[in-house]
């Protein structure tokens, strides 16, 4: 199934920590252990998808808890993840963050969200060879953004608590690759 790939994220930083039991990520203040050789964030609390994306339709669900501060989307396998850089797409990144009161499209410059809009369980779909990434607020089957790209690389789920108290879930677990048509294609 696809979510090998995210259960096993754990080695990829030392700033958050997945629960493969719960498939959770939540935010450790400790480092977890020294992986020198495996490129991580070193300022930002980021969890990625351990094998990259390079074809097709991809479909999850995150379960958001604590209405804290947290960065969900894709991001490139190249992109700079040493310091604190913007994460937008000039620089390999489709993501949306949520603070207290505000809500953002990370774009060049931010588009603000209406905070309506925010999820307690958010959609991510991505269409690799269309160039899109989309996100939607499931429990009103409402569209939050879509990112209209073209990929030239893999692509690797992003999850990231940014503020030490909120918790990430992935909630679809069964999740395959999709390859139907646009038509044929249900997200909920």
């Amino acid at each position: 199934i696809v979510w090998r790939w995210i259960r096993s994220a754990s080695g990829i930083t030392d700033s958050a920590v997945y629960d493969s039991s719960a498939n959770e990520v939540h935010f450790e203040l400790r480092k977890l252990f020294d992986l020198t050789s495996v490129p991580r964030f070193d300022s930002w609390p980021c969890v990625l998808g351990w094998e990259g994306l390079t074809s097709g339709r991809y479909y999850w669900e995150v379960d958001i808890a604590n209405d804290g501060y947290w960065r969900i989307g894709v991001t490139t396998a190249s992109s700079k993840r040493l310091g604190r850089s913007p994460m937008n797409p000039s620089e390999g990144f489709w993501t949306i963050w949520r603070s207290t009161r505000q809500f953002f499209a990370c774009t060049k410059p931010e588009t603000e969200l209406p905070l309506s809009l925010v999820p307690k369980k958010l959609g991510v779909y991505l269409d690799y060879e269309e160039g899109q990434v989309s996100f939607y607020k499931v429990e009103t089957r409402s569209h939050i953004f879509t990112f209209i790209a073209n990929f030239r690389e893999k692509l690797y789920p992003l999850f990231a608590p940014l503020d030490g108290r909120t918790l990430i879930t992935l909630s679809s677990t069964e999740v395959k690759p999709e390859t139907s048509s646009h038509e044929n294609l249900q997200f909920f």
